[in-house]
């Protein structure tokens, strides 16, 4: 199993192959080395630390090995088995489930992802208001509207459903989201949605935690 390569890649080692295989001289050797170049190019570009699938129920996230964790009984699904591949992850999803470091209950999922910075997956609006409160980055399967001010990215019902899926990269203090409409463009039959509202360095417009285990029932 291999991670997905860039398109830079791909065409540096197709470009070197055409090189390779079309020359009949000795310059055909320089095809060795685009080709090298190619390989040793596809392993750059910056992983996202945080996938959302496109109705909001999915969530991935990166743990400190590098590697991807999903929330307890999570099961095999056409977007978590891509998300896998394109990591060059072999095992399952029940199996990466199964040892996940989500704390669940029946109200949603916490869990924390590079540099400490926390993420809430909200299943019941009646964990939204701790969940806001306590967490970086939330995600909802239902709209949030005005009531996750002091959460820094949001990723509600109304988010997926104008843009799609989301990826979510922390870099450095900021935290940014991409969404499938702002790389592959949006369509006519997609409704526009209000800007999202940029994301703010680290302790700025966020409330104290006074605590960080999640309310049971």
């Amino acid at each position: 199993m291999l991670p997905s390569i860039s398109g830079t890649a791909l065409l540096l080692i197709v470009l070197g192959g055409l090189w390779l295989c079309l020359w009949q001289t000795r310059w055909r050797a320089l095809g060795l080395v685009i080709v090298a170049a190619g390989l040793m190019v596809s392993g750059e570009g910056t992983k996202p630390d945080v996938l959302v699938e496109r109705d909001g129920r999915n969530v991935a996230l990166r743990a400190e090995d590098g590697s991807l964790a999903l929330p307890p009984a999570t099961k095999a699904h056409y977007s978590v088995d891509n998300w896998l591949l394109a990591d060059g992850e072999d095992r399952d999803a029940e199996e990466i489930a199964a040892n996940s470091p989500f704390r669940c209950d029946l109200t949603g999922c916490i869990g924390k992802v590079k540099k400490g910075k926390t993420i809430a997956l909200v299943r019941h609006p009646a964990a939204l208001e701790e969940d806001c409160r306590i967490a970086d980055i939330v995600i909802a399967p239902f709209s949030v509207g005005k009531g996750c001010s002091t959460a820094r990215v949001v990723v509600d019902r109304r988010a997926l459903q104008a843009e799609g899926a989301h990826a979510i990269y922390i870099e450095g203090l900021s935290i940014r989201s991409e969404s499938v409409a702002e790389t592959r463009g949006r369509r006519p039959w997609v409704p526009e949605r209000a800007l999202p509202k940029p994301s703010l360095p680290a302790g700025q417009g966020l409330r104290p935690r006074s605590r960080c285990r999640r309310r049971r029932g």
